[in-house]
This record gives C-alpha cells, structure tokens and sequence, in this order.
C-alpha cells in the first residue's frame, strides 16, 4: 500500500507539472500586459508632474558644458547657473512678447479675418454649398417655434477660453523646470560624483565618468546645432513675409522657430500657418 500511495503521489506531483509549465508563459503575459497599463496610466495621469522633471534635467545636461566653462574662470556654479536660467527666461518672454501684441491684433479683428477667408476659399467651396445647405435646411427643420418645447444647443469652447484655462498650469510647469534647473546646474557634477562613486572599480569609474561627459557632450551640440538651423529658419521666414509685405513677419518667424522643433507635423503646421 505505502508503495501505491507513493506512485499515486508521484502520478499526481507529475500531472501537476505537466499543467503548471503551459498555464505559467499565460500568467507572465497578463501579468505584463497589466503592469505596462498600469504604467501607462501613471505616467498619463501625472504627466504634469513627470514632464517638467524631465525637461530640466534634459536642459541641465545641455548648458552644463556652458557651466564648465564658468568654472574654469572661477565664477561661482550658483551664479553662472542664474545667469543661465535668466537669459532662458529673457528668451522667453522675449517670444511670448513677440507673439502676444500680433495675436491680440488677430483676436479683435477675428471676424473681418474670417470674412476675408471666406472669400478667398469661396470658389474651392463651391461643391461644397449644396452640402451646407442641407445642413441649414436639417438645422431649421428640427427646430421648434413651439415657446413650450426647449431647444438645446451644443456650443463648445472658444480657443481663448481653452487658452486661459491651460495658462495657469503650463505656467506652473514652467516655473517648476526653471526652478529645478536652476537648482540642478547650481548643485555642479553632483550626479556625476554620486555615478562614479557606485562603481566598484577604478577601471569602471572612468570609464562611467567618460561615458557620462560623452552622453551630455553630443547631446549639448546637438541641440545647439537644431537651434542654430531653426534660428536661421526663422530669420529667413520673418525676412521673406517682410519682403512679401505681410503684417506681423516676425510673427511667422517666430512659428517657424519654433514649429520646427517638432519633426515633420512641425513644419506642416508651420506651411498650413
């Protein structure tokens, strides 16, 4: 019996691997595809949060080499860092200067723009008309002159209101990457201190250290040199609508600046301007 008793528990100890290793590649794979959405939706959730920590620390390994060169003629990190942090936020208001007073312009005279819109795309909407107007007759046949029956109407929100309301959240953000930049350009090569103290081995601390200067090095000209492109860019844009005589150019100098920091829709969005 004791020898039944074995085969029986050997029988079921084998039945039971035998389920386990095509149940288990099942399990890891829901657990995964859970932990990615998860994931997902923290970061969707607190993107507010994690975008300005991310962008000051990208913009700190960018102007660290222009700290360097602060350091080598002595100057303080704590005042080179805010000579940095204050000609990025020169440079800022500068933009939101040159786009502030052409924009108010353009929101007050939003319905005479918009009437002279219209005739120029007058004839591309031609096929277009007996669209519209089956759209007005749909409108002015579900509509009620019954003063008991209430009529709904779905009005969305302008892109003024939608501005103003975005306003005070990416001025917080902004402010939040200043400050965190300032600090992190202020603090010298902390970071590059505590990388290179992790490392077991002589060998490893160089090589980390090296690899490290390296990363913010290329990084630094490569921004450097998209900036450099997109200057040139919006210079040649704002000098063109000028000899054009279009109100405004360095407006659309400032657009062209600006759009082609982001591939392809960038530049798109800049044309369709």
């Amino acid at each position: 019996p004791e020898s039944r008793m074995a085969e029986t528990d050997t029988k079921s100890s084998d039945s039971h691997d035998s389920v386990e290793p095509g149940a288990s590649p099942l399990v890891k794979w829901i657990l995964v595809a859970l932990f990615v959405y998860a994931s997902i939706s923290v970061l969707s959730q607190a993107r507010s949060f994690f975008v300005p920590i991310v962008l000051a620390f990208l913009l700190s390994m960018v102007f660290a080499p222009i700290r360097r060169v602060f350091d080598r003629r002595r100057v303080p990190p704590a005042l080179s860092s805010l000579v940095i942090v204050s000609v990025l936020l020169v440079s800022f208001l500068f933009a939101i200067a040159a786009l502030a007073v052409p924009a108010t312009g353009w929101i007050e005279n939003a319905p005479r723009i918009e009437q002279r819109i219209e005739q120029q795309l007058s004839d591309i909407a031609g096929p277009f008309s007996a669209i519209f107007e089956a759209n007005e007759k749909l409108q002015s046949m579900t509509r009620s002159d019954t003063p008991d029956v209430q009529t709904v109407e779905i009005e969305g929100e302008s892109a003024a209101t939608q501005a103003a309301l975005l306003a005070p959240n990416a001025i917080a953000q902004f402010v939040f990457t200043m400050v965190l930049l300032l600090f992190l350009l202020a603090s010298g090569d902390m970071f590059y201190e505590k990388l290179v103290h992790v490392m077991p081995s002589f060998r490893d601390k160089r090589r980390a250290a090296q690899i490290a200067h390296d990363i913010e090095r290329k990084l630094s000209r490569y921004l450097l040199t998209i900036t450099t492109i997109n200057a040139g860019l919006g210079v040649a844009v704002g000098l063109t609508m000028w000899a054009f005589g279009m109100p405004y150019p360095a407006v659309f100098g400032v657009i062209a600046f600006l759009f082609n920091f982001i591939p392809y829709l960038g530049a798109l969005g800049g044309v369709a301007i």
